[in-house]
């Protein structure tokens, strides 16, 4: 089944031609609005004046990263509002997802010289949602494994992965809806859990590469700073449990346990000390003009 089939299947074909035009900024949440909108500015003046635009693309996402250090920890920040999806944005709190998907988004905007708050807004939408258009709740790229598929589809990254020794692997999902209590949006519209067993039946049929913890020292001479460090798990029903980014061959990632966002030790110390990590995938950002 293609990528297409499957989104018609899963979420209508009139759905899926009418999302081809749907203005995705309208629906953006302002529940964080203004302290990020302070801090997107404040990065975007700092990027314009020194012509952060000239940089390769994953130097951008570090250099955009690294104005992040500090940040607190905070998870959940994107379930603010079960009763309509939209597309949240806070800079002000972040958990290891909002981090390197607001340091993409932002270095999106920047090599693309698009400025304006609304850019961020719709490259945030491009990335998280399915082929980068909101529906409902089931059409945000809740697993990383599905955020992996479709930014490869739309462009965003490439999986290098393989290149870098990575072996074939299949997940088993289930964990969204065996706890579907846990999720605010599952729990008040029991009709999506159905779209999402379909989605976890679908990413569970897909082929992943994922570079073992014994071999990620080997693979990190071809790391780069500003590759997505995908962590993948063993914990039942899971994919990944964790991401970062690349910098000088350790992780730059919002930390629960430092409660904020820093540099770590090496990615192979750091994937190596938990049991329940099985090996990286790693994804590197792509030119957004190419």
């Amino acid at each position: 089944m293609t990528r297409r089939e499957f989104l018609i299947k899963t979420l209508g074909a009139a759905t899926i031609s009418s999302l081809l035009i749907a203005p995705s900024s309208l629906l953006h949440s302002k529940i964080y609005k203004d302290t990020t909108a302070d801090i997107f500015t404040s990065i975007i003046t700092k990027a314009s004046k020194q012509r952060w635009c000239d940089m390769e693309m994953s130097d951008l996402v570090t250099r955009v990263a690294l104005e992040f250090i500090d940040t607190p920890y905070v998870g959940g920040t994107l379930d603010k509002n079960p009763t309509q999806e939209i597309a949240t944005i806070n800079l002000s709190a972040l958990d290891c997802v909002t981090l390197f998907e607001n340091s993409l988004c932002i270095a999106r905007c920047i090599k693309k010289e698009n400025f304006r708050y609304a850019d961020l807004i719709n490259e945030v939408t491009f990335t998280r949602y399915q082929s980068g258009k909101i529906v409902d709740y089931t059409s945000r790229l809740h697993y990383t494994s599905g955020w992996i598929l479709d930014n490869i589809d739309k462009n965003v990254i490439e999986d290098v992965s393989e290149k870098l020794g990575g072996a074939p692997h299949k997940f088993s999902l289930n964990y969204m809806t065996n706890h579907y209590q846990q999720y605010p949006s599952l729990k008040k519209n029991p009709e999506f859990i159905k779209k999402i067993s379909e989605i976890e039946t679908y990413l569970s049929n897909q082929t992943f590469y994922v570079i073992a913890p014994k071999d990620i020292s080997a693979a990190s001479s071809g790391i780069q700073d500003g590759d997505i460090i995908a962590i993948a798990t063993s914990q039942p029903g899971l994919d990944y449990s964790h991401i970062g980014i690349a910098f000088n061959k350790n992780l730059l990632h919002a930390s629960s346990k430092a409660q904020k966002v820093i540099i770590d030790t090496s990615i192979s110390k750091y994937v190596n000390s938990n049991k329940k990590s099985i090996g990286i995938s790693v994804l590197r950002p792509k030119n957004p003009l190419s």
